[in-house]
This record gives structure tokens, sequence and C-alpha cells, in this order.
């Protein structure tokens, strides 16, 4: 399984209510998850590069 794909499975058991899309619009949800990714994605960069 990719690395992108396991962040946002364990997004998504963080906040299980982004699945409600009743609650959270679909849009939203996508938006929170990749940016939420992306941002781990680049914490792991930095710290590859500070090492």
């Amino acid at each position: 399984m990719s690395a992108a794909l396991k962040a946002i499975l364990n997004y998504l058991n963080k906040y299980p209510d982004l699945l409600d899309y009743e609650r959270t619009p679909l849009e939203e949800a996508l938006k929170r998850i990749t940016n939420e990714v992306f941002q781990e994605e680049v914490q792991k960069i930095k710290a590859k590069l500070s090492d």
C-alpha cells in the first residue's frame, strides 16, 4: 500500500465524521484529507533534509 494511501486511511480513522456525508460535504472532506496528508509528507521531507 502506498504511503499516501496509508496516510489518508490514518486520517480517516482519526476523523470518521468526514465519512458522514450528511454532516461533512465530500468536497470539504477531500480538501481536509489532502491538506493533512500533504502537510505530513512535507514534514517527512523536511526531517530527511535536516538530517
